[in-house]
């Protein structure tokens, strides 16, 4: 089922809505990982329950000793290979399977990334992208993923969520939030913004950017907590 063939870890809560929320992993620093696999956010499906089904998925590379000093991998395998468009495959399985009406894709930060990624891929769904990595080469430790499995070849596959959102031509929705303080919205918010803005061939894009600055979060590369993200959730799927 679902992921097995993947080999990647996941948990999938299912009560048989018509909604269904994709939770993807940011950066766990292999100094931290006590628990295996990690799964942000997976708290919050117990007060999700009520309205949507929830998938949670893991780096399918997280405790791999390659990637001990980036945190993460992206999705990138060490032959230089995404992950992404096979889970992409496997989750449009699932939601003709389910008939789901409402798809998600949620994450910060590397999660964030692969939200935009799924997003692009799995048409008619909306992504919630935290403080992603729109650019890779542009944030340390995806670029050193890149540098340390990919040649110039297999870089160049790796998917790009700016060409991937050309691509989807305005079938999925694309949320950007992020804290007026990270340095992402210099790095990758803005010359994101650049491109869709001066490029006639992102006329269709359905792109929207938040940027935030609250009480009690500190200034720099934050997510957010469930309060604030629930509303952000429930706006974005126009849910009253």
């Amino acid at each position: 089922m679902l992921f097995e063939h993947l080999n990647i870890p996941f948990e999938f809560d299912s009560s048989d809505k018509d909604s269904l929320i994709v939770f993807l992993p940011s950066v766990r620093p292999y100094s931290l990982l006590t628990t295996y696999p990690y799964l942000p956010r997976i708290a919050w499906r117990k007060r999700l329950a009520n309205t949507f089904d929830t998938l949670y998925i893991a780096d399918p590379y997280q405790r791999d000793e390659a990637y001990k000093t980036f945190g993460g991998s992206w999705f990138i395998s060490q032959k230089g290979e995404s992950i992404l468009p096979e889970i992409a495959s496997a989750l449009i399985a699932l939601i003709k399977e389910k008939s789901y009406k409402h798809i998600i894709f949620y994450g910060s930060s590397m999660g964030g990334y692969a939200a935009l990624v799924l997003g692009a891929l799995v048409e008619g769904s909306v992504v919630v992208a935290e403080c992603p990595q729109v650019f890779l080469e542009e944030y340390y430790a995806s670029g050193q993923v890149l540098s340390a499995f990919c040649n110039e070849s297999s870089k160049a596959l790796i998917p790009d969520p700016v060409k991937l959102i050309l691509d989807n031509d305005g079938k999925s929705e694309f949320h950007f939030v992020v804290n007026l303080h990270d340095r992402h919205v210099k790095k990758h918010i803005l010359p994101l913004v650049e491109i869709i803005t001066t490029d006639e061939a992102y006329e269709n894009a359905r792109i929207n950017v938040l940027l935030y600055t609250l009480k009690g979060y500190s200034k720099g590369h934050t997510a957010l907590e469930y309060e604030e993200a629930i509303k952000v959730i429930k706006e974005v799927l126009k849910f009253s």
